[in-house]
């Protein structure tokens, strides 16, 4: 149970700060780069492996790779200003915590959203072995369960990453810190 009101919280915490970034209003040219990339998720996609075929070659060099690869970033650039001025809107599934929250998982929702990935980078450990009893009593490799002193070390780190997370989601939206800083 310890373990997933710690992955529950944290997805619900990082998609609160999703909503606060896309309630704002503002547009792409005014984030930081974390977030463009995450507003702009589905066109890198379509630039890397998209299968749009440029429409002046699309009969004569229908299998010419490189020349559509060229011609889908030269329709990015030309098209860079209206891209710059769409309002950001990050998809909620940029949150992913995977099979398990591990410290990696957290770290890369950090990142993604533009926020300090290895705050938590202490707690790693801890984080491991309460994934690691959690599965092991899940699979039933574990019927012993936890002592009272393990669950009170677990309990004190993941309450303590939950309320730093909340600290720096909350303070992230209040300086709203996924704005460009000029």
């Amino acid at each position: 149970m310890l373990y997933a009101h710690y992955e529950g919280f944290s997805k619900f915490v990082f998609l609160q700060y999703v909503k606060a970034v896309n309630d704002s209003g503002v547009m792409c040219e005014e984030e930081t780069s974390s977030i463009i990339v995450g507003t702009w998720e589905r066109i890198f996609t379509a630039l890397q492996t998209g299968d749009q075929k440029s429409s002046v070659f699309r009969s004569k060099l229908s299998n010419d790779t490189r020349l559509h690869h060229f011609a889908r970033r030269r329709d990015f650039i030309e098209q860079f200003s209206d891209f710059s001025r769409q309002i950001v809107q990050i998809s909620d599934d940029a949150i992913e915590t995977e099979s398990n929250l591990r410290p990696i998982v957290m770290k890369k929702n950090l990142y993604l959203l533009g926020l300090d990935h290895d705050v938590f980078s202490d707690h790693d450990g801890d984080i491991i072995h309460l994934i690691n009893r959690r599965n092991n009593i899940a699979h039933e490799l574990d019927r012993n369960g936890l002592d009272e002193r393990e669950y009170a070390l677990l309990e004190s780190t993941v309450f303590k990453i939950m309320d730093d997370l909340m600290e720096i989601i909350m303070e992230a939206i209040q300086k709203q810190r996924y704005r460009r800083q000029y």
